[in-house]
């Protein structure tokens, strides 16, 4: 009956109770393509391009971010580049870093040509004897050429020089024919020959209130073997001397100005 109205013949009827039923897989069932009606297709395809203009919409912003960062990182360095106190701190500041290598070279100079100096006294006194010694003369110009000192860091790096043993000579000697009248004298005219009033401020003999501490140093300890060594002056009456100098220099200092 239902094949007579689907128009189908008696054989043909039985041929399809004949055929077989096939069960499809799940993977084929998933890879099956779904037929829609047209405005089902047409409501997905509206959705698709709206989901590609939306993505289209957000890279334009990204872009119109991101160049407006940077508009706004060009226009702040051109602020900087263009700012006359800017410009005017950079180069100050280069300034005072060329200015403070260039006195780190000249100590290091100091130290390898007396390092070398040094040595050339010593092959020359193997070589002739203690007649033929080489005049040191240069090595005192060294010295008085490192004098006086202006700052910690220089008083620092001058003590490490003195660690030499020529340097160190060379020094003594110095600091020896500078002289005085008296002890107070000697000390006085030593001190401001080898240190500036405005290294002066920032030194105490202890090293007291964040002061840099002046009685460990080895040029204080040179001086001292001059002084006591040339005047009857104690180890006790050189501190007191020391420290007094360096208390007063502050006032030496405004006198300057």
């Amino acid at each position: 009956m239902i094949a007579e109205e689907a128009g189908v013949s008696g054989d043909q009827e039985n041929e399809i109770q004949c055929m077989p039923i096939i069960l499809a897989s799940e993977n084929q069932i998933q890879s099956m393509p779904i037929i829609l009606s047209d405005e089902q297709n047409l409501f997905l395809e509206n959705n698709e391009v709206r989901g590609s203009d939306a993505h289209v919409e957000e890279q334009f912003i990204d872009l119109d971010l991101s160049f407006q960062h940077s508009q706004s990182t060009m226009s702040r360095t051109q602020n900087v580049i263009e700012d006359p106190n800017t410009i005017s701190d950079y180069i100050g500041s280069s300034n005072a870093n060329i200015g403070e290598h260039l006195t780190k070279i000249t100590r290091m100079f100091v130290s390898i040509n007396m390092a070398l100096k040094s040595i050339d006294q010593r092959l020359g006194r193997l070589e002739t004897g203690p007649e033929g010694a080489v005049c040191d003369n240069e090595g005192l110009e060294l010295i008085k050429g490192s004098l006086p000192l202006n700052d910690i860091e220089a008083i620092t790096a001058f003590d490490n020089l003195l660690s030499n043993k020529e340097v160190s000579k060379q020094f003594k000697k110095y600091v020896t024919g500078i002289g005085g009248s008296c002890g107070k004298d000697n000390i006085s005219r030593i001190l401001k020959s080898v240190f500036t009033n405005a290294c002066a401020v920032n030194c105490s003999w202890m090293g007291r209130k964040n002061n840099f501490a002046m009685h460990k140093l080895r040029c204080i300890a040179i001086v001292k073997d001059v002084v006591c060594s040339s005047f009857s002056t104690k180890e006790n009456e050189f501190e007191q001397m020391c420290s007094e100098w360096l208390r007063f220099a502050k006032q030496r200092l405004n006198r300057e100005k």
